[in-house]
């Protein structure tokens, strides 16, 4: 698997877009990359950040659960998925 922050600028974009908390923006960025990515975990795990970032906690589990049935080994959604359902983290704890 490829690693998304070393390997693509849209994603370290992105990345940044959402620590700025600059949703309208990254919205459409994220949807891109899904279309053009589908079945990489990484792209489900941003999606599930923006709508956890959001307050939009269905949908954020489901992307994250998305990611990480596509790899369980890919450390960011295990991490979202296993620390989203323990309550216990705040927005700055989310993986990228």
């Amino acid at each position: 698997m490829l690693n998304p922050h070393e390997d693509y600028e849209e994603v370290k974009t992105i990345v940044k877009l959402l620590k700025d908390k600059k949703f309208d923006e990254t919205y459409n960025l994220i949807l891109d990359l899904l279309r053009n990515y589908p079945n990489e975990p990484w792209a489900h795990n941003l999606l599930g950040c923006w709508y956890e970032m959001r307050g939009e906690a269905i949908l954020a589990m489901k992307h994250y659960r998305a990611a990480y049935a596509l790899s369980p080994s890919y450390d960011a959604s295990r991490m979202n998925v296993i620390e989203f359902q323990m309550h216990t983290r705040s927005i700055n704890q989310i993986y990228f």
